[in-house]
């Protein structure tokens, strides 16, 4: 991974709080659009393979079984991405210092979410020239994901940290995704 260009964007399409006791623990669930994009920093490639296979039993039966896995590629990348795009539903438990003074008020906020695949697509510039590859598929990655979110914020400006606990990719490689930083609310 390239760390510093590895990004990720979470944005709130719709954001609900509910009180559960006087306004200082709150319920707070929503609808997220959540885009994560890798950066690679070695040359892998993320291919869809076809694998056909011949039956001798039925006379000429074509079957395709779709795979896809990680390969390191031949060729130097200038760039190298995975984008995934996924709609997520947030459900959060929020404690608050001071909810009826707006300048004081300090929350905490513990919850869950859930999420589903939208889109995903690769994207490879090859180092030396213009050459670009682009490829739209999911690339085998797992429908719908779950994980654990955190925020810490002070007004209109939060410190954030999410941990999925369910895997990139359906099979292949054991990856579980993880994103920290800033959110701005309230502009």
């Amino acid at each position: 991974m390239r760390s510093g260009k590895s990004i990720h964007i979470n944005l709130g399409i719709v954001k609900q709080q509910l009180s559960l006791y006087k306004h200082y623990v709150n319920l707070v669930y929503g609808l997220t659009y959540d885009i994560n994009n890798w950066s690679y920093q070695n040359p892998i490639a993320w291919k869809r393979e076809n694998v056909s296979i011949n039956s001798m039993t039925a006379p000429q039966v074509l079957e395709n079984t779709n795979g896809s896995k990680v390969i390191r590629d031949s060729v130097a990348f200038r760039k190298n991405k995975l984008v995934t795009n996924y709609l997520q539903v947030p459900v959060l438990i929020r404690f608050e210092t001071s909810p009826h003074h707006a300048s004081r008020n300090v929350y905490c906020s513990l919850g869950g979410y859930v999420g589903y695949l939208v889109r995903s697509h690769t994207k490879q510039v090859v180092s030396g020239s213009g050459d670009k590859r682009k490829s739209f598929d999911d690339f085998n990655l797992n429908k719908f994901q779950y994980g654990a979110q955190f925020e810490l914020g002070y007004q209109g400006f939060s410190m954030h940290c999410k941990r999925s606990f369910s895997t990139l990719t359906s099979f292949g490689t054991v990856q579980y995704p993880y994103a920290f930083g800033v959110r701005l609310t309230g502009l």
